[in-house]
Formats: C-alpha cells, structure tokens, sequence
C-alpha cells in the first residue's frame, strides 16, 4: 500500500507532500494498514514531523473500492487527528 503526495488543510494548518508506504493485513477482512509518514510539510505549524506521525486505515465495502484513513499529526505543540474517507 503506498500513499503518495497526500494533502489537507485542518484549520490553519495545510498538511501537504505526505508520503507512506506499508503492507495491509489480507487475513482481515477489512485490509488493515498502518505505518508512519517519510516525508510532508505543513504551513502553520510550529514544527511538524512526518516520521513521528502516523496513519491507520481499513479498505471499505464488499469489494474494497473505500477506505478510511485515521491521522494523527506530530506538531511540537501536540498533535493534531483527522479521519478522511475516501471512496473508488
């Protein structure tokens, strides 16, 4: 599973250039994932980190045509989460 160049703005933060590759569990039925981004930046933040944010996500639907996608972003001021939906 590999997501590239991901972008979203949560206020007055705008996430930009996320970068993640991992494997999905193909023994659960909803394709589990998670992994930590390599690479992003982020205007509006004090100073962000890719390597210390994280991602989890499940494939959705009978034929796995969505996804669900859980972030919580690494800011030095704590940490910001978001839930984004994406559908095939």
């Amino acid at each position: 599973l590999s997501l590239q160049n991901l972008g979203f703005s949560l206020g007055a933060l705008n996430f930009a250039g996320l970068n993640g590759s991992s494997t999905f569990d193909a023994t659960i039925a909803s394709g589990f994932f998670k992994g930590n981004y390599t690479t992003g930046t982020c205007t509006g933040c004090t100073a962000f980190s890719p390597a210390a944010s994280a991602y989890t996500g499940n494939f959705v639907g009978a034929t796995a045509n969505g996804a669900v996608l859980t972030n919580i972003l690494q800011n030095v001021t704590g940490t910001v989460s978001a839930v984004h939906l994406f559908a095939r």
